[in-house]
Order: structure tokens, then C-alpha cells, then sequence
């Protein structure tokens, strides 16, 4: 896919952090119109790079009807999972 092709294709983001997926998918000739997370610190980082509605939430809280219409949903993974010992990510997540 292009810059070209994939600019036509509006993205909405869960659980966006700073946005580095937003930034990756925007580079590539996407649109972010919607983000969300509930880091506080994260929104206000992300709202300072990006022109997309940033909604600084719990996902939990958010009236679906507020979420634009969209043609990608992306979502990102938890960070806090990266600094977590493998013997407790076998126990937390067993599969």
C-alpha cells in the first residue's frame, strides 16, 4: 500500500499512548481523527504532534456515539507490560 492508496483511510486510536502507532500509521499516509488513552501524560504528548481529537479517558467511559466514523481501528499494546519480568508474563498471561 502507498502514501497514495492509504490516504484516504481514517484511523481511530485505542489505547494511544504518546501515539507512536498513530505516528507510524500517519507517516504512512493515514489520517488519525480519534485517540484515546488514560494517561494523562501520554494525551498531552500526543496532542502536541498530532491534529487528532485526543480524549484523555477510560476507554470504560466513553460514549461510543463520540467515536467518529472510522475505516481502521488501531489499538496499542500496554507499555507496562515491556519492563515485566517473562516469569511473571508466563503467570499473568498463561497462554
Amino acid at each position: 500500500m502507498t502514501k497514495e492508496t492509504s490516504a484516504r483511510y481514517r484511523v481511530v486510536s485505542l489505547f494511544c499512548g504518546a501515539g507512536g502507532l498513530d505516528l507510524g500509521f500517519e507517516n504512512a499516509g493515514f489520517t488519525t481523527l480519534w485517540a484515546n488513552d488514560i494517561d494523562k501524560d501520554a494525551c498531552e504528548t500526543h496532542k502536541k504532534w498530532s491534529s487528532a481529537q485526543v480524549v484523555c479517558a477510560d476507554i470504560k467511559d466513553i460514549d461510543l456515539s463520540t467515536v467518529p466514523d472510522c475505516d481502521v481501528v488501531i489499538g496499542g499494546f500496554d507499555a507496562q507490560l515491556e519492563g515485566m519480568p517473562m516469569e511473571l508474563m508466563n503467570l499473568a498471561f498463561p497462554w
